[in-house]
């Protein structure tokens, strides 16, 4: 209730509200018992926006939930699966630091594993990569992937990322919600 009406972007918006404040109180948590410098902390999502009715009440409010990408949530189009990826760890990842490296979900227990120097077996992880170096935004930090297999609601909408480009099988937006935004 706290958070209700806070926002100027509906219930969405006020939800957008109450999640900077816990992600604040955890930050905070970390600091206060002296373990903020040597923690990473990820923030992340598993798809993008979705288009709901609260979603586009944002939207008519003026929010943009994906940004300028087309598509949402369940959909091919880099709206429904390019999320923000925001990773803080201040003694091994400076601060302002930006980059365009390809990283999926997946590659987090790989990346994980790899920080914490666990082996891993080979049906552990079986998609993902270690993506330490360019999470550490390393001088040949370069990712270990350069391609992403997409599979979105529908699998006739399965796609493509290679580098800058997308490849998209089907027509539409692949949600299954028939609102032909793609």
């Amino acid at each position: 209730p706290y958070f209700q009406g806070k926002s100027e972007c509906g219930l969405y918006g006020d939800f957008v509200e109450e999640l900077d404040w816990s992600v604040g109180q955890i930050l905070a948590a970390l600091e206060k018992f002296g373990v903020a410098d040597n923690t990473l902390v990820i923030f992340t999502s598993d798809n993008g926006g979705m288009f709901n009715g609260g979603g586009k009440q944002a939207i008519e409010l003026g929010h943009a939930p994906n940004g300028k990408l087309k598509g949402q949530k369940f959909g091919a189009w880099e709206g429904g699966h390019r999320v923000p990826f925001l990773a803080k760890w201040p003694t091994r990842i400076p601060a302002g630091t930006t980059s365009g490296e390809l990283l999926a979900n997946m590659d987090l227990l790989p990346t994980f594993a790899a920080i914490t120097d666990h082996e891993l077996t080979p049906n552990d992880a079986r998609d993902g990569v270690n993506q330490l170096p360019p999470l550490l935004v390393d001088v040949n930090g370069v990712s270990a992937r350069d391609e992403l297999l997409i599979m979105p609601h529908k699998r006739s909408h399965t796609s493509l990322r290679l580098g800058d480009w997308m490849y998209i099988l089907g027509t539409g937006t692949g949600t299954g919600t028939g609102t032909g935004d793609g």
